[in-house]
């Protein structure tokens, strides 16, 4: 200090210029918030916040399906909300051909064929396969992460919360067999080596009518393999999905057909009448129109179907270009709706009803 005056230093100096840099700094931060602090130094807001909001709305914009999957996690669909957000969410088995498959890059399979048709009939605009392993999909139906269940489901009140639709394919256990096995009918199998998938049906089946069958459980495609060594003598199988994994062997033919009688249905979330009301609705009419008859032999007519001739002197009808069942029935019985009792006479030779083909010979009442 000298003549009553401060010195000031070069150090003294940068420390109070920092000293008003830093108070104007926080005066503008409190004015101006931290977006204005934000703005004034070039910076884009990126928030947790903000990107939640973007995202929504992308989605929304998209057409709502990931924003629903969020608002309905825990819940349940209903008719109304898949008609508000345009699409048909359906839980089904990964490449499970002929139900469902992608092929070329484009999603195929009777099943999804179906879902499409209802999906319009019952108000959406399209429908998003959900794929998952077949036990887990009841429980994605359940958590509201679907709308529906499709996949080889026959309609099952065990199933908890889940209702079932009408069916939408009718079909039968089969009887498989090497070419040249003189197995035919289902009494032949008695005291034979028979081969099933892990199946509750064809085990009861079997039980119930086969006397001293011995039953071989398999997983996977493994009885096909197994039938054409010679392990077991014959299989027992769904037809739908037997027409798909018979074909990696020539060998095999399909010697009898609908052992028993089932349906496909689709599962629905339990206490919604008028949703599973509109969804039976849409079955009867798709089922019902003329085209589903091409969508039938497109998935499930088989080459390996080898039933037997009809004994001569039977009274037969043979198909013809055009025929139905019930047009051959109001034909030959005078009434279209008599159709069942050539169905009940055939059954056990053809596959389902909408399989006629032409030159096939109909055994008639």
């Amino acid at each position: 200090m000298s003549n009553g005056q401060v010195k000031v230093t070069p150090l003294g100096m940068i420390l109070s210029v920092l000293m008003i840099v830093g108070l104007i700094g926080l005066g503008v931060y409190m004015v101006a918030g931290k977006s204005g602090l934000s703005g004034l130094l070039g910076k884009k807001e990126s928030s947790t916040e903000q990107k939640g909001t973007e995202q929504k709305g992308s989605e929304k914009k998209g057409g709502g399906v990931a924003e629903r999957e969020t608002k309905s996690s825990g819940g349940t669909a209903t008719l109304a909300s898949v008609r508000a957000a345009g699409v048909w969410r359906v839980a089904m088995e990964p490449e499970a051909p002929p139900m469902n498959f992608v092929e070329g890059g484009s999603r195929k399979g009777f099943d999804y064929e179906m879902a499409e048709a209802i999906a319009r009939k019952i108000g959406a605009s399209r429908t998003e396969v959900v794929e998952a392993d077949y036990d887990e999909l009841p429980d994605l139906l359940r958590k509201g992460q679907v709308d529906a269940v499709m996949g080889g489901y026959v309609a099952d009140p065990g199933v908890a919360k889940v209702d079932w639709s009408n069916g939408y394919l009718d079909f039968g256990l089969c009887l498989i067999v090497k070419q040249g096995s003189a197995i035919r009918e289902v009494k032949h199998l008695a005291g034979r080596k028979v081969g099933i998938y892990t199946d509750e049906a064809a085990q009861e089946w079997l039980e119930a009518n086969v006397a001293g069958a011995e039953i071989t459980q398999y997983e996977g495609t493994g009885w096909f393999r197994h039938l054409d060594a010679g392990d077991v003598e014959a299989i027992v199988y769904d037809y739908p999905f037997a027409v798909e994994e018979i074909k990696e062997f020539p060998r095999l033919k399909i010697v009898k057909l609908n052992l028993n009688a089932a349906a496909y249905s689709v599962g629905l979330p339990s206490g919604n009448a008028d949703y599973l009301d509109a969804v039976n609705s849409a079955i009867a009419s798709v089922t019902g129109a003329p085209g589903f008859d091409s969508i039938v032999k497109r998935y499930f007519k088989s080459e390996q179907v080898q039933v037997q001739a009809l004994p001569q002197g039977s009274k037969t009808y043979t198909v013809k270009p055009g025929d139905t069942l019930s047009g051959i029935a109001q034909a030959q019985l005078g009434d279209m709706k008599a159709w069942p009792r050539i169905w009940d006479l055939n059954k056990s030779r053809l596959a389902n009803p909408h399989l006629i083909e032409v030159g096939f010979q109909l055994l008639m009442p």
